[in-house]
């Protein structure tokens, strides 16, 4: 009877005791979701954080060690899966793209302060001639360094005072009772999707001294595309730079020291860190480092010698990018043009074409001097095992002193033949590359 009474008391204890557990334990109907979004985040997303993480914002201006920078995340997808051999030529436009899509999210954000900015000043005085107009404002002179025309914004303010001007031909613009109806029409302007995108596209197409300060590329298991992700930055160092390299200009220009230059990348090295970053050396010179890859198609040695040649070629093109030299929008004809187009209903992606178009020639003519290279060999991406040739081209204030024309052979300093890939780990389930940052 003891015994039974004892086992009756230790059953109701127990379930007291469970019962008093589920009624003190909270149930968190969101409790793992943090880390399924984790795990669902891409190489744009990780950009995005990466700037959080350092108290960062994108597109203003943040005060970094005293160095005004801004910068803005860009996305792409490479074309075709890793399996395929021309998986390396898509990761190129890939990355390109991705650059692209930071400049077109920052030109965006700009045009609007422009816009504001031009806006004001037909407000404040519309009819005035357009040197007061522009250089009595701070906020348009301060805006304008980032791109690479100085006149852009007058440019785009006498566009605007045009347009105005034609819309009130039959208007007295003289008249007190009439400024209502300039008002009206600087509004309308003002309003225009017509006059926005315009804004737009020319402060994307001048806009210089972007690097790829960072990236981020991830090839899930199971999806059919892998992802890339840029962080684009600039300071006025680099725009200074970018006008040096295009216009051949001697400027006294130093940083911090940094570390010695790398002059023998790994083949992870070489995939993490595609495109043109900055580099500081021990002496705080700034070099100019842009790295390309090139399928090679066959076994042979002509087959290499076209990769590296073409290698060569895409470095030294996204040096030209970094320069602002793709295009010439420096012409208020280009814009006019621009402007007309988006007024006659096009749509963006086709005026983006016509820009390309008229453009292309400009940039293959655009010789950029003291351009050398640091490294060149074979490499693979862990996800494609597919043979290229690699380049490593670099560009200083120092060697533009030095050269006389710009090196487009496919010379090396440096050949590494026998880069060893031989150890790099094939992708088995996710692959996720990552960069180091660079400097600036």
């Amino acid at each position: 009877m003891v015994k039974f009474i004892f086992l009756v008391m230790m059953i109701l204890f127990y379930f007291d005791n469970v019962t008093a557990q589920e009624e003190n334990t909270e149930i968190d109907p969101y409790a793992g979701l943090a880390e399924l979004i984790a795990a669902e985040e891409g190489p744009f997303e990780k950009c995005k954080d990466y700037i959080k993480e350092k108290g960062w914002k994108e597109f203003i201006k943040n005060d970094v060690n005293g160095k005004e920078v801004r910068m803005a995340c860009g996305r792409s997808g490479i074309g075709v899966a890793p399996s395929k051999k021309d998986f390396l030529s898509s990761r190129t436009v890939a990355f390109n793209d991705a650059l692209l899509n930071a400049q077109k999210r920052f030109s965006e954000f700009k045009s609007k302060e422009i816009q504001v900015q031009i806006v004001k000043q037909l407000q404040k005085g519309f009819g005035l001639d357009e040197k007061s107009a522009i250089e009595k404002n701070n906020d348009i002179i301060q805006a304008d360094e980032e791109t690479q025309s100085d006149n852009l914004f007058k440019k785009l303010y006498k566009l605007a005072n045009n347009e105005v001007d034609e819309r009130l031909e039959d208007v007295d613009t003289k008249k007190a009772e009439n400024t209502q109806k300039i008002q009206e029409e600087i509004d309308n302007l003002a309003q225009s999707s017509v006059f926005e995108k315009t804004i737009q596209s020319a402060s994307q197409i001048t806009m210089n001294g972007l690097q790829s300060f960072k990236i981020w590329e991830e090839c899930k298991e199971g999806k059919k595309q892998c992802k890339v992700s840029i962080l684009a930055l600039r300071t006025l160092e680099q725009g200074n730079i970018a006008k040096a390299l295009l216009n051949k200009n001697s400027i006294n220009l130093k940083g911090k020291p940094g570390s010695p230059l790398i002059t023998d990348f790994t083949p992870k090295q070489v995939m993490a860190n595609i495109g043109v970053r900055i580099k500081r050396d021990e002496n705080g010179n700034y070099h100019l480092l842009s790295t390309a890859t090139s399928t090679i198609e066959t076994d042979s040695e002509l087959s290499e010698d076209i990769a590296i040649k073409e290698a060569i070629e895409e470095a030294d093109s996204n040096l030209r990018l970094f320069a602002g030299a793709q295009i010439s929008a420096n012409s208020e004809t280009v814009l006019k043009e621009i402007f007309e187009e988006f007024k006659s209903g096009k749509q963006e992606n086709e005026v983006q074409k016509k820009i390309n178009a008229s453009t292309k020639a400009f940039s293959e003519k655009a010789s950029i001097e003291g351009i050398t290279e640091l490294d060149s060999g074979i490499t693979m991406h862990p996800a494609n095992k597919v043979k290229a040739r690699f380049v490593v081209r670099k560009w200083s204030l120092n060697s533009q002193a030095d050269a006389s024309d710009a090196d487009f052979s496919s010379g090396s300093n440096n050949q590494n033949e026998n880069t060893d890939i031989s150890n790099e780990p094939s992708v088995q389930e996710d692959l996720f590359l990552e960069s180091e940052e660079a400097d600036f």
